[in-house]
């Protein structure tokens, strides 16, 4: 999956925010300022909610780096940890719709339906993925 979500990630008590590609069930690319490239072996907790509604909150390592992409930018890739329950289904569920190039507005819609996914109504009008 190439579209970008927002994400929120917290490690060696510092926070930083960036935007999760690729999204797999073991893990996403996480593309950050340059200058807030997470350690290779460091932990960090990741906060992101998926182009289908539901916010997730996962346990992830980062396994490589690197401090040479375009705009100022960073990368890293995270492998998540002990991704399990509801977390799980919805990752399994979102990859796979995205596996078939639905379109954006379709997998919000089924997964809205198959998890009976409501959003408040400050998020009414916006791409689901945009109430992060």
């Amino acid at each position: 999956m190439g579209l970008g979500v927002p994400v929120r990630a917290q490690g060696d008590q510092r926070e930083l925010a960036g935007t999760l590609q690729n999204v797999s069930i073991s893990g996403a690319l996480l593309v950050t300022p340059r200058d807030a490239v997470p350690a290779v072996g460091s932990g960090l907790e990741v906060t992101f909610r998926l182009p289908t509604g539901p916010q997730l909150r996962l346990s992830s390592t980062v396994r490589w780096s690197r401090t040479d992409e375009p705009m100022g930018q960073s990368s890293c890739g995270l492998q998540f940890l002990n991704v399990s329950g509801p977390n799980r289904a919805y990752l399994e569920h979102y990859v796979e719709l995205a596996a078939t190039d639905a379109g954006e507005e379709n997998i919000c819609a089924e997964v809205q339906q198959k998890y009976q996914l409501s959003f408040d109504a400050a998020d009414v009008g916006k791409p689901c993925w945009a109430a992060c």
